[in-house]
């Protein structure tokens, strides 16, 4: 079982990649078998639900368990939860993360459009105090 451990077969990114390079696009979202979103190509996925709840899909079938995730899981209140697509539609914010980037928000995803990302912005910062000295 490799769900939750950096290793170092890439197939599913460069098969990812090579999709979004054929769509334009800079990234894709990455479902697990039963369409619930886990993360994107190149990180761990967090959604703010319309409640201001910071959420980020559990690792134990698919994904990674990132070192920024794990950070932020750890000196946060963002937890663990499956989310669905509607979930993903309905949240006021997303971003992505890893340790190369840091913490990306997302503009758009489909048709979904995010303008403001004040509460991404925060983690940010709290990340880059913390992390980034």
């Amino acid at each position: 079982k490799l769900a939750g451990i950096k290793h170092m077969n890439r197939l599913d990114q460069v098969l990812a990649s090579a999709e979004a390079q054929a769509l334009g696009a800079d990234e894709l979202l990455l479902c697990d078998q039963s369409g619930a979103p886990v993360a994107v190509i190149a990180g761990n996925l967090f959604a703010l639900s319309p409640e201001g709840q910071w959420q980020t899909p559990p690792v134990d079938d698919a994904g990674v368990a990132g070192t920024v995730r794990r950070f932020l899981l750890a000196s946060t209140a963002a937890r663990e939860r499956v989310l669905s697509l509607e979930d993903i539609s309905k949240a006021q914010e997303l971003f992505f993360c890893n340790s190369v980037v840091g913490l990306r928000p997302v503009a758009r995803l489909g048709q979904q459009h995010w303008q403001q990302w004040r509460h991404t912005q925060k983690l940010f910062d709290h990340y880059t105090a913390q992390v980034l000295l």
